[in-house]
C-alpha cells in the first residue's frame, strides 16, 4: 500500500502547503513535474516542523530553507517555549520504497556541523543567511536543544552505514550532556500522523493497573501502579500529544528530569517511593471484564487520554532507555464523563500549582547561609538565598545562584563546569563537598560580595565581546562563560578580598582585560584539541575543560601585578578571626 499512501500524503501536503511555501527560487522554465517534486519535498520539510515543533502551517512554511547551497538543510525552525532548534532534511520518495542515499545524509551532517559547530554562513544560500541572527540567538542559549530530523516518504528506514554519520554527529554533540536528538519520520509515521490529524486523533490506551483502587463520588476515577516500560511505550507511540491539555510539554533538560531518569535507571525498585506520580484525564475510563473484581491486577480501557500532571516523569522515563523491569509508578485516571465542563481545567491548574522542592531549597537549611545574609546586611547588601526572596537590584545585592557561580569559578575548573552544566548538583547535599567546598565557616561575606562583583565584570565583558566576535571566539564568549570566568579568576590574586581596606578597582580592570585574552586563548586551544566539538557541549565536559585549562596554562603569559602566579584551585582560605 506504500504507493497509495504516498499519493495520499502528496495530496494532503500540496493542499495544505502549496500556497504557503516560497517557490520563487525555482526557475519558471522548470518542467511541471520537477517543480511539483520540489514543492512536495519542501512540503514534507514543512510538515515535519508543524508536527514535531507544534508550529502553525504559516510558520512551518517559512521555516523551509531548501534551495541551491542549502548545505543539505531543508528547514530550520526554533521553538522558543521548549528551546528546540529543529534542523530538517526532507525527501519526497515517489515510489515509496527507495532508501535515502548515504550521500544525502552525509551532506546534511556536514551542513549541521557548518551551522552549529563552525557557525560558517558564508557558503550557504540566501534563505539560511537571512536567518543568521535568529540562529545565532537560538545557539546563544545553553538550554537550546538541537533536534535533527530526516523526513521522507519511503518505507525504508535509515539503518547501518546510512545512519552512522547521524550517530557520529550525535556522539559529538552529546559529549557531555543531552544536547541533541534525532527523529526519523518515514512514510508510515507521516501517513499515520496525517490520518490522525484528519480524525482529531484522540489517544486511547488499554492500561494494566496493579494494586488498583477507585473513587466513585463525586466523579469516577481509578488509581494504581503502572510499569515504567508501559509508560515509556505511551510516549514512544504518541510523543508530546500525550500532554495536549497540560500547562506545558516535557522539559527535556532540567535537574528534576535528570533525577527522575537516574532513579529509573539505577533504583527502579524504589521509583514508586520517590516519585509523586502521574495524573491522566480521560474522556471515559472503564474496567475490562478480565480479572473480575480482583484488585491485584486490572485492565482499563481509557479513551481521550491526556497527561495533565507528570509530563516530566513520563518524558524522563521514556528517555532513560530502561531495560525490561518490574519498576512501577503511581498513576490516577480521572474520567471526565459526567463531570462539569470546567472540571478538566481546574484539575490541570490545581495539580500543576503544587509546590515542589528544588535542590537550591536545601541550601536554605544551612546555617552558614543565614550567617552570610546577616554579615552582608552589615555591609549594606541584600543576600537572597531562599526561594521566593525578592531579587535585589544589581547594586544592592545578589542571590544564591550568582553566589554559587562566583564561588565555583573561583575554585577549580571541575566546579566551574558543574556551575555551567548542572548547578543544582552543587546544592544537593549541604553536609559534604562540593557544597561544603564552596560554603563553609571560612567564607566571609565581604569576600563573597567581591567575587560576585568580579564575576559580573567578567560576564559583562564576555557579553560585549560576543557582539564583536565571530565563529569559535563567539562560541567561547557565549558557551564558555563559566570556563573563562574560572580562567580569569585563577589569574587574579584573590588573597586580599577579605580585607575591608583593599581597593578592588585594580582587580576589576585586570578581570576585564583578562576576559578578552582568555576568549582568544580558549578558542585557539579548543580548535587545536577539539576542532569538531560542539562548543555548548564542550564546556559541560569536565575532563575536556581540564585539558583545555592545561593547554592554556602552558602557554600563559607571566603574571602581572595584582595577578596570581598560580591558579586558585583549592578550597577558599579561612577568614581571620576578629
Amino acid at each position: 500500500m506504500s504507493v497509495v499512501h504516498v499519493r495520499q500524503i502528496a495530496n494532503h501536503l500540496e493542499t495544505r502547503f502549496s500556497t504557503l511555501i516560497d517557490m520563487s527560487d525555482v526557475q519558471s522554465s522548470a518542467k511541471p513535474e520537477a517543480r511539483t517534486a520540489i514543492l512536495r519535498t519542501r512540503a514534507v520539510a514543512a510538515y515535519s516542523v508543524a508536527l514535531l515543533g507544534a508550529a502553525t502551517d504559516e510558520a512551518a512554511a517559512k521555516s523551509v530553507t531548501d534551495q541551491y547551497a542549502d548545505d543539505g538543510i531543508d528547514a530550520i525552525y526554533y521553538e522558543p517555549a521548549e528551546q528546540h532548534l529543529y534542523l530538517v532534511q526532507s525527501k519526497f520518495v515517489q515510489n515509496g520504497t527507495s532508501g535515502i542515499e548515504s550521500g544525502e545524509i552525509l551532506k546534511f551532517v556536514q551542513g549541521v556541523r557548518h551551522l552549529i559547530i563552525d557557525m560558517d554562513f558564508s557558503q550557504l544560500g540566501a534563505k539560511i543567511k537571512s536567518r543568521q541572527n535568529e540562529i545565532r540567538s537560538a545557539l546563544l542559549s545553553a538550554s537550546t536543544k538541537i533536534i535533527l530530523v530526516v523526513a521522507h516518504t519511503s518505507t525504508t528506514k535509515l539503518l547501518g552505514p546510512s545512519k552512522r554519520p547521524i550517530d557520529d554527529l550525535l556522539s559529538d554533540l552529546n559529549d557531555a550532556s543531552d544536547m541533541a536528538r534525532f527523529h526519523e519520520l518515514g512514510q508510515p509515521d507521516i501517513h499515520a500522523a496525517l490520518a490522525g490529524t484528519a480524525e482529531g486523533a484522540p489517544i486511547n490506551l488499554d492500561v494494566i493497573l496493579t494494586d488498583w483502587g477507585q473513587v466513585k463520588e463525586p466523579y469516577k476515577a481509578y488509581y494504581g501502579q503502572v510499569s515504567l516500560n508501559e509508560i515509556s511505550a505511551w510516549y514512544n507511540t504518541h510523543g508530546d500529544r500525550l500532554f495536549a491539555k497540560n500547562l506545558r510539554k516535557m522539559i527535556t533538560d532540567s535537574e528534576v528530569n535528570k533525577v527522575i531518569a537516574e532513579t529509573a535507571q539505577n533504583r527502579p525498585s524504589e521509583f514508586w517511593y520517590f516519585n509523586n506520580g502521574i495524573t491522566v484525564l480521560c474522556s471515559t475510563v472503564a474496567k475490562k471484564a478480565m480479572g473480575g473484581s480482583d484488585r491485584s491486577t486490572g485492565v482499563f480501557e481509557c479513551t481521550g487520554v491526556s497527561v495533565v500532571n507528570g509530563a516530566q516523569t513520563v518524558g524522563a522515563i521514556a528517555h532513560a532507555g530502561l531495560p525490561e523491569s518490574a519498576a512501577k509508578v503511581m498513576v490516577r485516571f480521572i474520567s471526565l464523563d459526567q463531570c462539569p465542563p470546567e472540571f478538566a481545567t481546574e484539575v490541570t491548574r490545581s495539580t500543576n500549582m503544587q509546590n515542589r522542592i528544588d535542590a537550591r531549597d536545601f541550601a536554605a537549611l544551612d546555617p552558614q547561609q543565614d550567617r552570610l545574609r546577616q554579615e552582608l546586611l552589615m555591609e549594606g547588601k541584600v543576600y537572597a538565598y531562599k526561594t521566593g526572596d525578592p531579587t535585589p537590584q544589581r547594586d544592592k545585592g545578589f542571590g544564591l545562584e550568582e553566589a554559587t557561580i562566583a564561588l565555583a569559578c573561583a575554585n577549580d575548573v571541575s566546579l566551574a563546569v558543574i556551575a555551567k552544566s548542572a548547578i543544582g548538583r552543587l546544592w544537593e547535599d549541604i553536609t559534604r563537598p562540593p557544597y561544603r567546598k564552596l560554603f563553609n565557616s571560612g567564607l566571609g561575606a565581604l569576600r563573597l560580595w567581591r567575587l560576585v562583583e568580579l564575576l559580573r565584570i567578567i560576564d559583562d565583558k564576555l557579553k560585549s565581546e560576543a557582539d564583536t566576535r565571530t565563529d569559535r571566539e563567539w562560541s567561547v564568549a557565549v558557551h564558555g562563560n563559566r570556563f573563562v570566568a574560572h580562567r580569569v579568576l585563577s589569574r587574579l590574586d584573590l588573597t586580599n578580598l577579605d580585607n575591608p581596606d583593599f581597593n578592588l578597582d585594580s582587580l576589576k580592570s585586570l578581570a576585564s582585560s583578562y576576559a578578552a585574552e582568555e576568549i582568544v586563548a580558549t578558542a585557539a586551544a579548543s580548535k587545536r584539541a577539539y576542532p569538531a566539538a560542539y562548543m555548548a557541549s564542550l564546556f559541560k565536559n569536565t575532563s575536556k575543560c581540564q585539558h583545555l585549562a592545561t593547554i592554556i596554562q602552558a602557554n600563559a603569559k607571566p603574571a602581572q601585578n595584582g595577578a596570581s602566579t598560580k591558579a586558585t584551585s583549592g578550597p577558599l582560605k579561612k577568614r581571620k578571626k576578629s
